[in-house]
């Protein structure tokens, strides 16, 4: 019911309707959206985002960044935190 009611919203012509749609990589939104103007966006695209974050937080956190004896161990755990976030 709710994918009919957004393709009646896409497909008025003179609408100037936008749609913003955040999802799983579900199939059928995709069929859906796929001969409209769109932008697809997928997890992974945020890396940069959550490298920037993590190193945020680990330099905010002055009690973990001091437990922390050397760069290469930050290094490790930054790495493996954007290893296993896939893009969440």
């Amino acid at each position: 019911m709710l994918l009919d009611l957004l393709e009646d919203i896409i497909r008025v012509p003179e609408s100037l309707t936008k749609v913003f749609v955040s999802s799983r990589d579900d199939l059928d939104i995709k069929l859906l959206l796929q001969n409209v103007p769109n932008l697809f966006i997928q997890a992974k695209d945020n890396g940069v985002d959550i490298k920037r974050y993590i190193d945020r937080e680990i330099t905010r956190r002055k009690k973990f960044l001091d437990s922390i004896s050397s760069d290469g161990l930050k290094d490790e755990i930054c790495s493996e935190l954007l290893s296993k976030a896939n893009g969440m």
